[in-house]
């Protein structure tokens, strides 16, 4: 079998990385990774190259190239255009979740100025700022003022609807299924800070550093993601004929009320996070390829041994441009592994001091947090 990864950053390459022979599948004879450009483009590279392909951005899954992959013959791992939607427009995913009766922060949809004038009127406490569309993890913002609120809000309007939400104090985790348009099965967790700067502070990012397991995940609140959140949605797209394969991306927040641990769905999506793929995939020991093609038919899950990790701990620091996020990119995922988080976080901080001193990396043209991992038990 020879497969091609789409896209070429960070996560690609870690997918990359547990597909290819050396990691061990006898499966696969070879697998490359296709630059996402545009649908014809990636099409002209794989229809006489490719047994599978698995698609790791999510601008090519809203944009078709899984549609039409399969159109051509080609089985192809994540969601059609229409399925992709729960990312693509985060209108669409809570009118999901409103027909899944998934709990989610208050919420109100702004079509106008004058509708988040009304609503921030006498507004208390911080506001989220949801813009509709792809953005790259950077369209949502929270706000400590109305008029600064206002001003994201007049912003995003151009570009369609406008989500407000309510801001909520908890413990923000990443979980992750294999879904076959009507089982899912859980692949892994983590968490990651999107803030650039230590502490938490400064502009939001598509990812600065992650680490895997999440830690905050017990077997009871997995239970309760399955059954709650997992399961109704996977019937809700079935029901709408728009059946969801490939990976879905749960971005949650658990909220500590009166000692009950309550989660709130905080966003869909619809392909493996970056940086989270990074510290997660690695610990898989059940074989990717084979879940993977799980995915393709439907009920494909249900002949899939159960799902097994190994039991290290990693810790992934995001190594960026000077410039990020205002402009250029994120260079490298730096992973540490050990059997503590702190071992962990050790390992990948040496890592990037044998880097620098090597000349790998100049400081003067990087940024990256330092810490990633620090404080968890």
């Amino acid at each position: 079998m020879n497969v091609a990864v789409v896209g070429n950053g960070n996560r690609e390459k870690a997918m990359k990385s547990v597909i290819e022979p050396s990691a061990g599948s006898s499966r696969v004879n070879s697998c490359v990774l296709v630059p996402w450009t545009t649908i014809d483009e990636v099409v002209a590279q794989v229809l006489d190259t490719a047994d599978l392909v698995t698609i790791g951005p999510e601008a090519p899954l809203v944009a078709g190239l899984a549609d039409k992959l399969h159109s051509l013959g080609i089985p192809t791992v994540g969601p059609t255009a229409a399925a992709a939607k729960l990312e693509g427009s985060k209108v669409f995913g809570r009118k999901i979740c409103k027909e899944a009766i998934v709990r989610t922060p208050r919420y109100w949809r702004i079509d106008s100025e004058r509708d988040a004038e009304a609503l921030l009127a006498n507004w208390e406490g911080p506001i989220v700022v949801k813009w509709d569309g792809l953005w790259g993890g950077k369209g949502v913002t929270i706000h400590h003022s109305a008029r600064e609120a206002l001003a994201k809000v007049s912003e995003g309007l151009p570009h369609g609807p406008v989500l407000i939400e309510e801001f909520l104090v908890g413990q923000e985790i990443s979980v992750f299924f294999a879904c076959d348009g009507v089982n899912g099965r859980f692949v892994g967790d983590a968490c990651d800070k999107k803030k650039l700067l230590e502490n938490d502070e400064g502009p939001n990012t598509g990812g600065m550093g992650a680490w895997s397991p999440s830690s905050y995940l017990t077997s009871h609140l997995l239970e309760e993601i399955q059954g709650d959140i997992v399961e109704p949605v996977l019937q809700v797209m079935k029901q709408r004929g728009v059946p969801y394969h490939g990976i879905l991306y749960l971005g949650l927040m658990l909220v500590n009320v009166g000692g009950t641990i309550l989660i709130y769905l905080i966003e869909f999506n619809c392909r493996w996070g970056d940086p989270e793929a990074q510290v997660i995939l690695p610990r898989l020991k059940t074989n990717f390829v084979n879940i993977l093609t799980a995915t393709l038919e439907t009920g494909g899950l249900e002949s899939l041994p159960p799902i097994e990790f190994y039991s290290t701990k990693l810790v992934g620091v995001t190594i960026a441009g000077k410039d990020y996020p205002k402009k250029g990119s994120r260079l490298r995922t730096v992973v540490g592994s050990g059997k503590t988080y702190r071992a962990a976080h050790l390992d990948a901080y040496g890592q990037i001091e044998e880097m620098k001193d090597s000349g790998v990396l100049v400081v003067q043209d990087i940024q990256y947090r330092t810490d990633i991992g620090v404080g968890i038990v």
